[in-house]
């Protein structure tokens, strides 16, 4: 369930955002990365908000999921040298899932807290590819334990952690077209290992794996500087292939999900709000759809037909370059 309701949150960050300094690694704000010889640190606050609109002609009511997030983070990373740098960022969430029944139904909403996967990442960039440049990289996001979920008559808890390891690779091109900077951006992402769930339903724990969920985004890019500010638009477009939930002993197939597809469109203004402190707004409004979501909290929330999810992020962040 986790990884359907919150795969607005996954489109953001698979295509997130990252911003240049005053000594630039990049050419663009988007597919920053840290100049040679430089360290960045950047904290970040983030707030998520999604909904979930299921199809109630199935055999669950299910109707309604209102997921929200706030994320704080930080990230750092070293600039290498010209082509290469790497880096880290590790936060810590807090939020909930609401749900609703047609007819009504009472189910206790999800309140979810924790660490969320350590992200370990490199970037690289090579100059005067044609008119532009070309840009590669790869994420390695671990998880920091199993997610786990503790269900009672009355509550229900959760951590922020997706139980597995999932890794990125990334390829983009920009190039400059008069005073604006244009690009692309393409990358894939998928499970190294099962991500494992372990769920308490009023003192009796079981264990459940997913697999599959392999992940698409593609994304153009357009950014135009108003010193000191930069203005730019990123629309990315994500298609994921469907996953398998198992459990047990011998494990058996206990739920699936369909494939879905979704966009998202994100607006953006660094701003140079002193000399090598950048500021870091952004705000990113998504839609998925054609989605079976599962869950394995209440019963009669198996399966249910998603006919859309829909949600934004606002973000926050700052650039300190030493």
């Amino acid at each position: 369930m986790k990884r359907s309701i919150l795969i607005l949150a996954a489109v953001a960050s698979m295509s997130s955002l990252a911003f240049a300094d005053d000594a630039k690694g990049s050419g663009s704000e988007y597919q920053h990365q840290a100049g040679a010889g430089k360290m960045e640190v950047t904290p970040a606050l983030s707030y998520m908000s999604s909904t979930m609109k299921a199809n109630t002609t199935t055999t669950s009511n299910l109707s309604k999921i209102e997921s929200t997030a706030t994320t704080l983070s930080a990230a750092g990373e070293y600039g290498i040298n010209d082509m290469f740098s790497a880096g880290l960022m590790l936060g810590y969430t807090t939020g909930s899932m609401k749900y609703s029944f047609t007819p009504t139904a009472s189910s206790p909403n999800t309140s979810v807290s924790g660490l969320t996967d350590l992200d370990l990442y490199g970037r690289g960039r090579m100059d005067n590819v044609g008119p532009g440049s070309l840009h590669f990289g790869l994420d390695l996001a671990i998880a920091t334990g199993n997610r786990k979920v503790d269900n009672t008559a009355t509550s229900s808890k959760a951590n922020a952690s997706s139980g597995g390891m999932t890794i990125t690779p990334a390829v983009g091109y920009e190039m400059a077209f008069g005073p604006h900077t244009v690009g692309a951006r393409l990358a894939y992402s998928m499970l190294l290992s099962e991500a494992k769930t372990t769920t308490t339903n009023t003192g009796v724990a079981s264990d459940s794996s997913v697999t599959g969920g392999q992940q698409v985004n593609a994304s153009v890019f357009w950014e135009m500087p108003m010193a000191p500010v930069t203005l730019g638009a990123a629309l990315g477009f994500v298609s994921q292939s469907a996953t398998s939930t198992k459990a047990g002993t011998p494990a058996v197939t206990t739920g699936d999900s369909n494939s879905n597809s979704g966009v998202l469109l994100t607006l953006y203004a660094p701003w140079d709000a002193a000399p090598n402190v950048l500021l870091l707004p952004s705000l990113s409004y998504g839609h998925v759809s054609s989605m079976q979501a599962t869950n394995g909290h209440v019963s009669s929330m198996q399966p249910t037909n998603e006919s859309s999810n829909t949600g934004f992020n606002l973000n926050v962040g700052a650039r300190f370059t030493f």
